[in-house]
């Protein structure tokens, strides 16, 4: 390729991704722990449904006592149609069925089952526009849930690991969106930058946009970091995993097999000194996993792929990934077409750029390239 000005990858790291400190991701948890309302746990007969104006909220409303008169995200109306064995949206969409019907049959399907839920709400916050309610219930737990909440491990973090999160770089759109959507949060840490080769033919295309736009790296980038799930509501565990990102295609590979998960824990109760000793071990972990990642990958470069295709839907129908996607893999993998096991890796990872909307999607889908990566090499 002709010699043309290139930048520092760092610098076009930062021009793609906003790049937050800890300090700065630290703030927005303790205030979005400030707006959190105490848990109610109650028999759900108790649970009022509340008449209001649809044409500024078309949305169930609930009063729960010593909380208020609450809207619901979807997630949670997802756990009370679970509970009650139906599909909520369709069963009790609120264009055809009234608050007053709604509430008797509500009534109706939870006395005799002797159902108890802790509620956990929070307020809104004071730019979000909403005035006519007193705050929204983020989910339907049970009585035992103990939850392991994202300010109690960001508090852990700044007690107990000063020197370690003083350069850590929370990559805030990695998966799409903000840091939370109404079942989990995502927190992305960029650490590490690898050189893993040159430009080479088959990056043309990506590499005549980079020079376009003025966003030319040396070299094809990779960063080795950390991806922190949790889940306040009870969708999933806290853990803590390795993950990749390419500067040259902005992909993201979460590596969730062969050691690439350092941290696991379902929520139930936990001593401070306990979730110290799980945040020591995966980080301590984390140096071990990243080598061993970026010999997978430099290992996939080296084994050709004559039928990527192929290749593609073979793996991808093992994981019974969606048909849709299958498609979109393929259809990535031309825009970048190494034919080795390492395009297809990256045409996986590419292609889960493509779900938008839903923060944990991508994150399984971008867990598809991880295991690929640490199968196939």
């Amino acid at each position: 390729m002709e010699t043309q000005t290139t930048q520092n990858p760092e610098d076009l790291l930062a021009r793609q991704r906003t790049l937050l400190s800890f300090e700065d991701v630290r703030e927005r948890v303790a205030k979005d722990h400030e707006r959190k309302l105490s848990d109610v746990t109650l028999d759900m007969a108790d649970i009022k449904v509340v008449p209001h104006d649809r044409s500024k909220y078309d949305g169930v409303v609930l009063e729960v006592p010593k909380m208020g008169e609450l809207t619901v995200t979807k997630w949670a109306e997802r756990q009370l149609g679970s509970a009650l064995g139906v599909n909520w949206e369709k069963w009790f969409d609120p264009r055809f069925v009234s608050p007053e019907d709604m509430e008797d049959e509500l009534i109706r399907r939870f006395k005799g089952r002797n159902i108890r839920f802790k509620v956990r709400g929070s307020s809104y916050g004071q730019d979000s526009g909403v005035d006519d309610f007193d705050g929204y219930i983020r989910g339907f737990v049970s009585p035992k849930f103990a939850s392991i909440d994202d300010e109690r491990i960001f508090d852990r973090l700044q007690r107990n690991f000063g020197g370690f999160t003083a350069d850590m770089r929370f990559m805030q759109d990695h998966l799409g969106g903000d840091f939370l959507d109404d079942r989990s949060s995502h927190y992305s840490v960029v650490s590490e930058m690898v050189k893993l080769g040159e430009l080479t033919e088959e990056n043309n295309y990506l590499y005549n946009a980079a020079q376009a736009e003025g966003q030319l790296p040396d070299g094809d980038y990779m960063w080795y970091g950390w991806h922190l799930r949790n889940s306040e509501v009870g969708f999933s565990a806290l853990s803590i995993c390795s993950f990749t990102y390419r500067l040259l295609c902005l992909n993201g590979a979460i590596q969730m097999t062969d050691g690439g998960k350092v941290l696991y824990r379902i929520h139930r109760e936990i001593s401070d000194p306990d979730i110290d000793k799980l945040l020591r071990d995966a980080f301590r972990k984390l140096g071990g996993v990243w080598r061993n990642n970026m010999n997978h990958v430099q290992a996939l470069k080296d084994v050709a792929v004559e039928k990527p295709d192929a290749e593609l839907r073979d793996f991808l129908g093992s994981v019974k990934a969606p048909q849709k996607f299958v498609d979109d893999a393929i259809a990535a993998f031309q825009e970048e077409p190494h034919k080795t096991r390492f395009g297809v890796m990256n045409a996986i990872a590419r292609a889960a750029q493509n779900t938008i909307g839903d923060m944990n999607k991508r994150y399984d889908l971008e867990g598809l390239a991880g295991q690929y990566t640490m199968q196939a090499a």
